[in-house]
């Protein structure tokens, strides 16, 4: 009995330190997104409302703007860049 006080008092500490190490991160996380502007926030689709909250608001993301964009978006990007091949200029012909 004693042994399993023990064991569930280690592990309730355990998930408490773990619990502010996660939460620590997200702070940390937080504090340099708020460095970035708002043309840098919304192109990563984080919403800077959000992010003032803090942490409580993680993942700082709209949801409806994640639900806007594709899963298959850098895929289609990455096919378009590959096909697209530079367009040389043409040298006008000579009189």
């Amino acid at each position: 009995m004693i042994v399993g006080k023990i064991v569930n008092g280690l592990s309730s500490l355990v998930g408490g330190i773990n619990e502010g190490m996660r939460l620590s991160g997200y702070a940390r996380t937080a504090q340099e997104l708020r460095l970035l502007s708002d043309k840098q926030l919304a192109d990563l689709g984080i919403s800077r409302a959000l992010l003032e909250i803090g942490v409580n608001a993680y993942p700082w993301k709209a949801e409806e703007i994640s639900k806007l964009i594709p899963d298959n978006v850098t895929t289609l990007k990455a096919k378009e860049a590959v096909t697209e091949a530079p367009q040389m200029p043409r040298t006008p012909k000579a009189a």
